[in-house]
């Protein structure tokens, strides 16, 4: 059996979690803050929530806050 490396199953596992709690989640450490701001999770956390017409993305820059509906 393969190991898999731990920024993986981290990665795999908060892709599935609530934005709001992806959120909470940047401040655990620098690591995690870097993982969950690339684009790439970005586009897989979006992919597997659930779409509804009224859904919106927080994105959460340095410097900003902004509100996105999604749009696919």
């Amino acid at each position: 059996m393969a190991d898999f490396p731990v920024d993986t199953i981290v990665f795999e596992i908060l892709t599935m979690v609530t934005a709001k709690d992806v959120g909470r989640s940047k401040s655990v450490c620098k690591e995690w803050y870097a993982l969950l701001s690339r684009q790439d999770f970005v586009r897989v956390h979006c992919s597997r929530s659930l779409i509804s017409s009224n859904q919106r993305v927080l994105l959460i820059d340095d410097l900003a806050r902004f509100v996105h509906p999604i749009i696919f």
